[in-house]
């Protein structure tokens, strides 16, 4: 189940050559802290680490020095019930 307090939406484009932008939404105000790691759970970058506002917002990700593969999305924001988890394709 995708929880009620934020969402993760699938990024445009997908797949993608080199740069992608991944929206997400939150239903109330708080930390935000979004990450993409490889298919090992490495983590290769953070996009957001700060305190939003509620909303929707977009974040882009840089892959162009990293090789075409799946790579993998976690959105979480503090005190919020669950993690969301997304495949991006290169």
């Amino acid at each position: 189940t995708i929880p009620a307090e934020f969402k993760l939406f699938q990024n445009y484009s997908n797949p993608f050559n080199g740069i992608t932008h991944i929206k997400y939404r939150v239903e109330h105000d708080g930390f935000v802290s979004l990450c993409v790691f490889d298919v090992l759970g490495r983590q290769l970058a953070t996009l957001v680490s700060a305190a939003k506002q509620r909303g929707t917002h977009t974040a882009e990700f840089d892959a162009n020095s990293l090789p075409s593969g799946v790579y993998f999305c976690r959105l979480q924001v503090k005190n919020a019930t669950s993690t969301i988890r997304m495949a991006l394709v290169k």
